[in-house]
């Protein structure tokens, strides 16, 4: 009898547990896929490397096309020098000039445009994750009221 309850405990825990991981939805979504914008739309004149993808749950987006504002998540795959290179060659044929840049396992490039900056933060990724780049674009300020030091483009 104690061995019929314990195997039954068992298997009541792993039927819960296998439901647990079951993909169903408890409520109705609130938006399809059909609302959601483009990744052209979305992007404007940022343009992506070849083969990124925008990791929708990571990304915090305000607007489209050349006026978004905010934060993209790209997953890169597993080279983050094709990311890197990607950015530092074509950014400027679109108009953005690059200010700043640091090469790491966790790179960041700083390039601004007339009234817009963008922070591109690229981590490498290993045999087990795929690399990952951050896109954070804001307005640029015209003025600083802090009289913070001008920054001078890299040549």
């Amino acid at each position: 009898m104690r061995n019929h309850v314990i195997a039954c405990s068992i298997s009541l825990t792993l039927v819960l547990a296998l439901a647990g991981c079951a993909k169903t939805a408890l409520s109705p979504t609130s938006s399809s896929d059909s609302d959601k914008p483009t990744v052209s739309q979305l992007q404007g004149n940022t343009p992506l490397p070849p083969g990124a993808v925008i990791k929708h749950d990571k990304s915090f987006i305000i607007g489209t096309g050349d006026n978004w504002f905010g934060r993209m998540t790209l997953n890169i795959g597993r080279d983050a020098n094709i990311a890197h290179r990607f950015f530092v060659q074509t950014y400027p044929q679109n108009g953005w000039t690059l200010v700043s840049s640091v090469r790491t396992a966790r790179s960041l490039l700083v390039f601004t445009k007339v009234d817009r900056t963008i922070t591109i933060e690229i981590t490498e990724g290993n045999y087990l994750t795929t690399g990952e780049a951050v896109l954070t674009v804001s307005p640029l300020s015209k003025s600083s009221p802090t009289g913070a030091t001008n920054i001078t483009p890299l040549r």
